[in-house]
């Protein structure tokens, strides 16, 4: 009486399950391909959660011998400057099933940023695009670093200048 596991099969075969208590249906969703939904019997990555997530610690694997084909990011500040910070509202009222909340949030729009940054940028099965905010980290240091640059150059030569100037 206090919770319930589903499993739905398919026509091929494969099974589904799906998680319940006290009443809530599809707390949490397993599909065949091994996605897990939380909030959602549809994920479209490895795990969705469709809500707020808190976390002490997240982590993404970035060791030198795990990665290939290294670049330093060129042009990173024409990039940042073409990026476009939005201040927005969820659609909450046309997207019930996504967990959404009331308030206003900072970020990007997805399909904007495709054509300034595609490596941040994601096109789900279903349409629905998606950023990796944290790819947009490098380009933004980047991005001051090569800033400290002009400015370092330009007192240089301002002091430059004055120094022709004065007496």
């Amino acid at each position: 009486s206090l919770g319930s596991i589903k499993v739905l099969y398919h026509n091929n075969g494969n099974a589904d399950m799906s998680f319940s208590i006290r009443g809530k249906s599809d707390l949490l969703f397993l599909d065949e391909t091994g996605r897990v939904g939380i909030g959602t019997t549809a994920p479209s990555e490895k795990l969705e959660v469709n809500g707020n997530v808190l976390a002490t610690n997240v982590t993404v694997p970035s060791d030198r011998r795990l990665k290939r084909d290294i670049e330093p990011i060129s042009n990173a500040l024409r990039i940042a400057t073409r990026l476009q910070g939005v201040s927005y509202k969820w659609r909450t009222d046309e997207n019930p099933d996504r967990g959404f909340d009331d308030g206003r949030h900072l970020g990007f729009i997805a399909q904007d940023a495709a054509a300034v940054l595609p490596e941040a940028v994601n096109a789900a099965d279903d349409g629905m695009y998606s950023m990796s905010y944290d790819e947009v980290i490098p380009v933004l240091l980047e991005a001051i670093k090569e800033q400290q640059t002009m400015i370092e150059a330009q007192t240089e030569r301002i002091a430059a200048l004055e120094a022709r100037i004065r007496p």
